[in-house]
């Protein structure tokens, strides 16, 4: 089970993978992918670092927090 921040910070492929809920042949089959390829399990890493420096750090999500409380509050600035 998920919380949601999943979507936000996994992108298939790109920087990781999902495996189907329950489904302990399709964990080992996307861990054997990253192991039979290392240099594929690099790249994810440093997409990885660059989503989080980048688009998903701790000052984006208050930028956004900041943004909302001021629409609620009706200060749009």
């Amino acid at each position: 089970m998920c919380d949601g921040t999943e979507a936000v910070l996994v992108h298939e492929g790109i920087n990781g993978t999902y495996f189907k809920e329950g489904d302990c042949e399709d964990l080992v089959d996307k861990i054997s992918g990253f192991l039979r390829n290392p240099e594929r399990s690099l790249e994810m890493g440093r997409n990885s670092v660059d989503i989080i420096r980048n688009r998903v750090n701790v000052n984006k999500v208050l930028n956004e927090y900041k943004r909302a409380f001021r629409f609620v509050a009706g200060t749009h600035a």
